[in-house]
């Protein structure tokens, strides 16, 4: 999905007109409407930190995130070498970032990456729930 789209949903969520939105984050219309129309290729990061000031619900782990086109199909076939991961090892990651979560946190580029990854993760979870 590209930020156009990502932008035009999250005004939609928050029940705001593009004109109210960008008052809200202290932004002019013309700023909201280049969003919108695809012609701002990328959200600053001023501008993610207006939206998360305005509204803290969205990190700004999120905001950054709306940046990565999820459209693009990055399926590719199983590499017939790959090992599934089971029970056994999860246990044993899991074990390991328990024990250890407090040190790696404190590595700013595996917590940047964590942070990034587990947000990517949420928002897939969260936006792609199954249909009943």
């Amino acid at each position: 999905m590209r930020l156009s789209k990502k932008i035009e949903r999250l005004i939609n969520e928050l029940q705001l007109s593009p004109e109210k939105f960008g008052d809200k984050i202290g932004a002019g219309k013309s700023s909201i409407y280049k969003l919108l129309r695809g012609d701002t290729k990328k959200l600053t990061s001023k501008m993610a930190a207006k939206i998360n000031s305005a509204f803290p619900q969205y990190s700004l782990e999120y905001l950054n995130g709306l940046n990565y086109d999820t459209s693009k199909d990055n399926t590719k076939e199983p590499d017939p070498n790959y090992k599934k991961i089971g029970q056994k090892e999860i246990d044993f990651i899991i074990e390991a970032l328990e024990n250890n979560f407090d040190e790696l946190m404190d590595n700013r580029r595996f917590k940047k990456e964590f942070l990034f990854r587990s947000t990517e993760l949420l928002d897939a979870l969260i936006h792609n729930k199954p249909k009943k």
